[in-house]
């Protein structure tokens, strides 16, 4: 391999790295500022905390009890940046929020749209 080509790859591997500790960063501050309620916008619950919006579904009186349960507990993680299955708050590469529910937490992906499919059953 050649000194050149050498040296680029490190620059890509510290700029990930310094992307990565940038997003860990936005995350940190976001989570240190109070949470603005901003109200439903498009079906979306939204919050702010510092720069940072956050979305959660939104569930009226017409929501199953099934996607009740798996929305209360993917907002109380996104409004404390922990999970009670242990996951916490990352970033991916756009710096959206990302977690890794475990599988049978009932807020992982998974049991979301289990609950939808079965919400759609019953109506």
């Amino acid at each position: 391999m050649s000194s050149q080509r050498r040296l680029r790859r490190e620059a890509q591997r510290t700029l990930q790295h310094q992307n990565r500790a940038d997003r860990k960063g936005i995350i940190a501050a976001a989570y240190d500022s109070p949470i603005e309620h901003l109200g439903v916008i498009n079906g979306i619950e939204t919050w702010k905390r510092g720069d940072t919006l956050f979305g959660s579904h939104a569930i009226d009186e017409t929501t199953s009890p099934e996607v009740k349960a798996c929305v209360a507990v993917r907002r109380e993680a996104l409004m404390t940046g922990r999970c009670k299955c242990g996951a916490v708050a990352g970033a991916d590469r756009q710096g959206r929020l990302s977690w890794s529910h475990a599988t049978e937490c009932p807020g992982s992906d998974q049991a979301l749209r289990n609950a939808f499919a079965e919400s759609e059953k019953q109506a």
